[in-house]
């Protein structure tokens, strides 16, 4: 073999054993992480469910170059209500990123709807409105309109449920800058990574949106 040849071999087999070396690291850290969480669901007496298929996982947006893999997910009981907060990834500039999804059960049912913020994060693509809301609609508050984005199925509703509550909450940046309800189940999505000791206070922040959308005065639990 030519001196040529074995410096390409060389070199594929240098690559191929950096590849693996970062595999198992990633292995190992995802590993570590799952543990970290199985043990803080156990002192806390939520559960734990790896790679879940079901419930909210299936309305996350951002799905620009691939659909979001979601790692783990707990879920567990906050003020008598059922809250989920799970890790996910989601692709963008070729890199998967990481993301944490916050879900809490609602006592009303409502249209599938997303708030989002203007801002370079913000910005859902075609695919995630088809998913989430096919209907970009103005809410008519010029400084709510200039600031924010609704994409919504059931638009001729919207004025009933999103009233001067939610509207002033959201100026006032009170609530949490990408958001997106599907019947009776609130989902909150921020970047970063998911953290044990953080979980209840993910959980627990959702809360204030929840009551709001519950306290519409058009809108009535069964």
């Amino acid at each position: 073999m030519s001196y040529g040849a074995l410096t390409v071999v060389g070199m594929a087999t240098v690559v191929l054993l950096i590849v693996v070396l970062v595999v198992l690291y990633e292995r190992s850290k995802q590993q570590r992480q799952r543990r970290e969480l199985e043990g803080w669901a156990e002192q806390s007496g939520w559960t734990l469910t790896p790679k879940p298929r079901e419930g909210w996982v299936r309305w996350l947006p951002r799905r620009v170059g691939g659909r979001p893999k979601v790692r783990n997910l707990v879920t567990g009981m906050v003020d008598g209500r059922r809250v989920s907060v799970g890790q996910y990834y989601a692709l963008e500039n070729d890199t998967w990123e990481p993301w944490i999804g916050v879900c809490a059960e609602l006592r009303v049912a409502l249209p599938t709807t997303t708030v989002w913020r203007v801002s370079p994060i913000g910005v859902l693509s075609p695919a995630d409105r088809k998913t989430l809301g096919s209907t970009e609609t103005e809410l008519g508050h010029d400084e709510f309109d200039r600031r924010f984005r609704i994409s919504t199925r059931q638009p001729e509703t919207l004025q009933q449920w999103f009233g001067p509550h939610l509207t002033d909450a959201h100026l006032a940046g009170q609530m949490p800058t990408l958001w997106s309800v599907h019947d009776r189940e609130v989902v909150v999505q921020m970047e970063g990574r998911l953290v044990p000791e953080e979980i209840a206070g993910l959980a627990a922040a959702v809360l204030p949106l929840v009551v709001l959308l519950e306290g519409s005065p058009s809108l009535s639990a069964d």
